[in-house]
């Protein structure tokens, strides 16, 4: 009932005062024009052993919606992003997962305030029920920026980078939550920290996804 509410609410709030479209921020009664939803490119594609499901590649219209939501100060784009990711592919979640954002190091929160990933989290737990949890990995190195590395300094910088500190892992069925995917060193060691604490591991969620392989399957999903 409460949720039947809130949805009206929110329409009625759509209406009343329109919202920023997530990709071009003109305003629309929503979170998305028609054109930019039309851009969007979701896909599922296999990383190792992880399947990677991302709604968009990073060169497209979406990377500079997450460029803005990293490096220019809009967490609020996080709540469009995150509740898309998880309409789009609902179908990849099991009722029971739990979802874990990649973490920022300490020195980097401070500095940014908060961590996207951590928000894309929050926001697709709220449209899927999932359960989320921002502390269960913590990231105990602080790399380089990884924009623009290659595949061997990105592997690097994440070598034994992450923790998983929370006793409920042990079971657990997790999917990682991160923004951007590029060669997949930093949610395979994300995984590998939480699989040595005894979760399961094998979805990633992701806003953007660079080009570097073909894309497994077209995620289907509401319009």
């Amino acid at each position: 009932m409460w949720e039947r509410l809130e949805s009206l609410w929110q329409r009625a709030l759509d209406v009343l005062a329109p919202r920023e479209c997530a990709g071009c921020r003109q305003r629309v009664p929503g979170q998305w024009c028609p054109q930019c939803w039309q851009q969007l490119e979701p896909h599922v594609a296999a990383l190792g052993d992880l399947t990677v499901c991302a709604l968009g590649p990073y060169d497209g219209p979406l990377g500079a919606t997450v460029r803005r939501l990293k490096y220019h100060d809009r967490p609020d784009l996080a709540g469009p992003l995150g509740d898309t990711l998880g309409r789009l592919h609902a179908s990849v979640l099991s009722g029971q997962a739990l979802l874990v954002p990649i973490p920022l190091h300490r020195a980097r929160l401070a500095q940014r305030r908060y961590n996207q990933a951590a928000l894309l989290a929050r926001a697709i737990a709220r449209r899927t029920g999932l359960d989320h949890s921002p502390r269960a990995l913590e990231r105990l190195t602080s790399a380089a920026r990884q924009a623009g590395s290659s595949a061997t300094e990105r592997s690097r910088n994440v070598q034994q980078a992450f923790h998983a500190r929370e006793r409920r892992l042990a079971g657990a069925t997790v999917v990682l939550v991160d923004d951007v995917v590029t060669t997949g060193a930093t949610v395979r060691a994300a995984a590998g920290a939480l699989r040595a604490a005894g979760a399961s591991v094998a979805v990633v969620l992701c806003v953007c996804r660079t080009r570097t392989r073909q894309p497994r399957a077209e995620a289907q999903g509401p319009r």
